[in-house]
């Protein structure tokens, strides 16, 4: 059982994501685990115990492993990052068509907020260009084109996303798909 009291670090706060969304390989983590003794500070007793004993070759383990390591992540706030560093990229211009096709996914995804930058800029990028526009196929002139009102409508939505007024529950669809509110 997860200890509200303790704030997990950056660090161990990203293995633990990185491990449970599929991003580091059992192994991986199981090596990160046996190298990482704050972990018996932010566990309980109980669950660090049994994260210690737990043989990482069995074929359950990744399901015992999820059940004990959800509920240490704040899921919420792991949707709110990720939402924010897509949205800096288009503000800051960081791979723009990337992040625009990545908006359009995360529109698909149900994420209504971003219709604009998704269910337009991302999917016209993506039918004229396919998934990965490659330097000179002319999309260029697209996103010099739309930039501007992209990168408005970015930092529109991160400031609803900073005040509060769209909020991920830390909840997701049956499908996966994390939910929020607006208010």
């Amino acid at each position: 059982m997860p200890n509200q009291s303790i704030i997990i670090s950056r660090e161990i706060s990203s293995q633990l994501i990185a491990y449970l969304t599929g991003r580091l390989t059992i192994n991986d983590f199981a090596q990160w685990v046996h190298e990482t003794p704050e972990l018996s500070v932010v566990l309980s007793p109980i669950d660090y115990a049994e994260l210690m004993s737990i043989d990482f070759q069995q074929a359950h383990t990744p399901s015992l492993l999820d059940k004990l390591l959800r509920g240490y992540i704040d899921w919420a706030q792991h949707e709110k990052e990720q939402m924010a560093e897509l949205l800096m990229a288009i503000i800051w211009k960081d791979d723009v068509p990337t992040a625009l096709i990545g908006a359009y996914d995360k529109f698909k995804q149900g994420l209504r907020f971003l219709n604009v930058l998704g269910n337009e800029y991302g999917l016209a990028l993506l039918t004229n260009y396919g998934s990965a526009p490659k330097q000179g196929d002319g999309h260029e002139r697209m996103i010099a084109a739309i930039y501007p009102k992209a990168r408005e409508e970015a930092k529109r939505i991160l400031t609803c996303l900073v005040s509060g007024k769209i909020k991920f529950t830390g909840t997701y669809t049956k499908e996966g798909y994390p939910e929020y509110i607006e208010l």
